[in-house]
């Protein structure tokens, strides 16, 4: 399964139309260019971006973030706020 694919399950999962270009959206405003890799693959940052990721996909009224930024380097940790920042002014 691709990081594409990975963001879209929920989606999918309810047969919701357009669930992949949905998840685009979402991967691009996280400016996360690696649709085609496999999660296994990718390294710690880019692993935690497809969890929000597919966390936001489906427009969930309430978002719990536990934790997500342990283990990341300081630079990594302004570039992951900064993603939910920008998530937060696109999506609510």
């Amino acid at each position: 399964m691709t990081a594409l694919q990975n963001v879209a399950l929920p989606l999918l999962a309810e047969g919701t139309p357009n669930a992949l270009h949905r998840a685009r959206e979402v991967l691009e405003v996280l400016e996360f260019g690696e649709f085609d890799a496999l999660p296994e693959t990718l390294d710690l940052f880019k692993r935690r971006l497809l969890e929000v990721a597919r966390a936001v996909v489906a427009s969930p009224r309430l978002l719990v973030i536990d934790e997500l930024l342990a283990g990341l380097a300081d630079s990594e940790c302004e570039t992951y706020i900064g993603s939910l920042m920008r998530l937060k002014a696109d999506y609510g």
